[in-house]
């Protein structure tokens, strides 16, 4: 008897309790050549070039909905000069040791910023 009540009450209490699920992440990764191409061509972002050693990813609507993408860039042979973020794209500016600007074949990964709770 004392098992059904506790079960009972238990039941109830967890029937008030809200399930909270995470929004779903989705995470977006490509392959750029030099010329500002996609080496594997998808609907989640496009990929514009346009002065040397600047790229701009930019992700499709609805890729990045409630915060703005964290990019990592993986230059092939050179050295990731800065990346700007904000809601929709990622402007990639590629360098040598030196500073100057060039033109590269680059891996990225692009994840949406954790939310604080």
């Amino acid at each position: 008897m004392k098992i059904s009540i506790v079960f009972v009450i238990l039941l109830a209490v967890l029937s008030q309790v809200a399930v909270i699920k995470p929004a779903q992440a989705q995470t977006v990764a490509g392959n750029v050549n030099a010329n500002g191409t996609s080496q594997t061509p998808t609907n989640a972002f496009t990929i514009s070039h346009p002065s040397t050693g600047r790229y701009i990813i930019t992700f499709a609507p609805g890729v990045f909905t409630r915060t703005f993408p964290v990019c990592i860039v993986m230059p092939l042979s050179a050295v990731v000069y800065s990346i700007f973020q904000n809601f929709s794209n990622c402007d990639v500016t590629i360098s040598d040791l030196e500073g100057n600007l060039f033109d590269d074949v680059f891996n990225f990964i692009a994840a949406p910023l954790t939310e604080s709770r």
